[in-house]
């Protein structure tokens, strides 16, 4: 999941603004580089505006590599696995579902801006507490919050599993890896914006599993 400065100047304006929409990277209403037309724009968004919208990612990955693995120590621990850099990786990782997910839960749900946001959003109904615009931050009548709390947890673990795995390999040898981005700039850089490709690929595959591909009501050959 993904939300920058856009989505939150929009969150604050819905508070006071019937059409809270923004277009801009920064929060403002109309895109500051203007309309290049459908081409123009297409191009645009799948050439550089794709990645600028995970720049959070970016920065949590950035601040990952210069707490965990720019002085190299971490590799020299991770030849073996041990729990204490196995440790800093699950901290690391849980705090960022604590203060990202936590966040983002408490301004769409428990704040104020909860009631501002109700007629903007895909379900108009309160899957946490039905009948109310706001929820609770831990727990919910209808348990759905817990339900979710404990499944994402359980993502941002396998994430760490997978994580420890590849540190475990780069230190031991097995897979090759380098850590000065600049030393082959034109690979870091496309792999790099690769990453993007990827997650948007990859998420829309994942999203068309885990939701119906077609009406339950309607057979394969019927479709959507």
């Amino acid at each position: 999941m993904t939300y920058g400065i856009r989505n939150l100047v929009g969150i604050r304006a819905s508070a006071k603004d019937p059409d809270p929409k923004r277009e801009g990277y920064f929060g403002t209403r109309k895109s500051p580089l203007g309309d290049w037309g459908t081409i123009g724009n297409t191009i645009y968004t799948y050439a550089w505006g794709c990645h600028t919208g995970h720049t959070l990612e970016f920065l949590v990955a950035l601040c990952c590599y210069w707490l965990l693995y720019s002085d190299g120590t971490i590799m020299e621990e991770a030849k073996t696995f041990q729990m204490g850099w196995v440790g800093k990786i699950l901290a690391f990782n849980l705090a960022c579902e604590v203060i990202f997910f936590g966040f983002w839960h408490y301004v769409t749900y428990v704040s104020r801006f909860a009631l501002s946001l109700a007629p903007f959003k895909y379900n108009p109904e309160n899957q946490y507490e039905p009948g109310k615009q706001q929820a609770r931050m831990l727990t919910s009548t209808t348990g759905n919050l817990q339900r979710e709390m404990f499944y994402t947890t359980l993502g941002w673990l396998q994430s760490t599993a997978s994580q420890c795995v590849l540190t475990w390999a780069w230190a031991s040898g097995r897979l090759p890896y380098y850590l000065d981005f600049w030393r082959n700039p034109w690979y870091s850089v496309l792999l790099l914006m690769g990453v993007t490709y990827w997650r948007e690929v990859h998420f829309y595959f994942v999203h068309r599993m885990i939701h119906p591909w077609w009406d339950r009501r309607n057979g394969f050959l019927d479709g959507d």
